[in-house]
């Protein structure tokens, strides 16, 4: 029994490392146990040498404790970091001592009987800031929440030291909103959600909020002042400069190139975190955008438009991912489905004019489509002025709107789906209608 007793006294004396806590905590609790045991087993005055060395090795492994307690905090106090923490992501001193704060919420019952055998001092060394809070405040009655509330304290002082090392403005706060996030979901899905209660949860709450909104200030207002009105227009003219809409375009493209490629290699490791802030970006930058390029599109050629607002779209869904990418070689792909959204009141409005007056549309739309549009919607127009009304049982003939439930427009086979008729009813019809003029 002496023997198992100085592995414990050992275990007291050895040096200060703070994983240990919880093996002495549990070395404590089981020891404590046994006391009535061993005071029964040991009761004659020979087994008082046993006895008294139980009560020793219990008061030295709380003494351990109650060390590593303050050690632990002073670590947590002294922790000065000179280097920037890469990616915004969650610090791992903030994960570390949430976890460690999470697991001995787990021993507040022996702890609380460790503090009750020690002195008041012990609780006032281990919370310096004590007369911060109050006893309205802590209402889980523990003597070890005036600790913890206390480290939370200091551990929030820490990480606004160490967002100050970053020097961009919205890696800063994408920092902070990261870390603040992380210790609010962390708390509230732990015990200190009593000691710290709900109002603190709202409050931090609230503060990623504000992080979350000030990285999108920094990060997107230059972005979107390129993509107003003033600063466009010819000196004491109200008419447009095409020249200064253009550089003011592609400088908006210059910017979110240097932010795409900044941004795809900052991390947000909270999923439902990072898609909110993509969509919340998202919702401030793409109508923004299409409606300066909508504006102003009589005044730009295909070549000046480099990205279509589709294609922003995706590049904002591929940020803070920790995998850094480059928009340098991109190339726009012709993207029709827009652009059938965007014409089709034109071909629904002669589709009904073939269907319901049975008559060829006029030429003149053909030229106007080609003129704007690329070759599928050429095809489509061809034909529309190449229809000839035909008995729809005919077997040179299909319905129309079969043909066109069929057509697959953003497909790069577009064209060869939108021939409804065969080479030689088209043939036929076109040699027709050249000998009547």
């Amino acid at each position: 029994m002496l023997q198992l007793l100085n592995v414990g006294e050992a275990i007291a004396f050895s040096p200060y490392r703070p994983e240990r806590l919880f093996c002495i905590l549990d070395m404590n609790a089981v020891l404590a146990d046994l006391g009535p045991d061993i005071d029964a087993l040991y009761a004659n005055e020979i087994g008082s040498c046993v006895r008294n060395k139980c009560q020793d090795v219990l008061r030295r492994l709380g003494d351990c404790v109650k060390a590593t307690l303050i050690g632990f905090k002073h670590d947590v106090v002294s922790s000065i970091s000179t280097n920037v923490f890469s990616g915004g992501g969650f610090h791992h001193l903030i994960s570390y001592v949430l976890n460690y704060i999470g697991n001995l919420t787990d021993y507040s019952e022996s702890l609380n009987l460790l503090l009750e055998d020690g002195n008041r001092e012990d609780t006032v060394l281990f919370s310096p800031d004590l007369n911060e809070v109050s006893e309205e405040d802590d209402v889980s009655g523990s003597l070890m929440s005036p600790y913890f509330q206390s480290l939370i304290s200091i551990l929030e002082c820490n990480l606004e030291d160490k967002s100050k090392l970053y020097k961009d403005d919205s890696l800063l706060h994408l920092f902070l909103m990261n870390n603040i996030h992380y210790m609010a979901q962390k708390v509230k899905s732990c015990e200190l959600r009593t000691i710290l209660r709900d109002e603190w949860i709202r409050k931090q709450n609230g503060k990623f909020r504000q992080h979350a909104m000030n990285y999108e200030r920094a990060t997107w207002s230059s972005i979107l002042s390129l993509l107003g009105d003033e600063g466009i227009h010819n000196t004491g003219s109200n008419s447009i400069s095409k020249t200064l809409l253009k550089e003011r375009l592609q400088s908006s493209y210059v910017s979110f190139e240097e932010v795409y490629e900044s941004q795809t290699g900052w991390l947000i490791p909270d999923k439902q975190l990072r898609e909110d802030l993509r969509i919340s970006t998202s919702q401030k930058v793409i109508p923004a955008y299409r409606s300066f390029v909508g504006r102003y599109t009589c005044y730009l050629e295909e070549k000046n438009i480099k990205y279509s607002a589709d294609d922003l779209q995706n590049h904002l869904f591929d940020l803070f991912e920790r995998s850094p990418r480059s928009l340098h070689n991109f190339h726009r792909k012709a993207n029709t489905v827009p652009m059938a959204k965007q014409t089709f009141f034109f071909i629904d409005r002669t589709y009904k004019e073939v269907l319901d007056n049975d008559v060829r549309p006029r030429k003149n739309l053909h030229a106007f489509i080609s003129n704007a549009y690329p070759p599928p919607f050429i095809q489509v127009m061809d034909v529309f002025t190449n229809y000839q009304p035909l008995d729809q049982e005919s077997a040179n003939c299909k319905p129309l709107d079969q043909e066109f439930a069929k057509m697959d427009l953003g497909s790069s086979s577009s064209a060869s789906k939108l021939s409804v008729w065969d080479e030689a009813t088209l043939s036929s019809y076109n040699n027709t209608s050249n000998s009547t003029g």
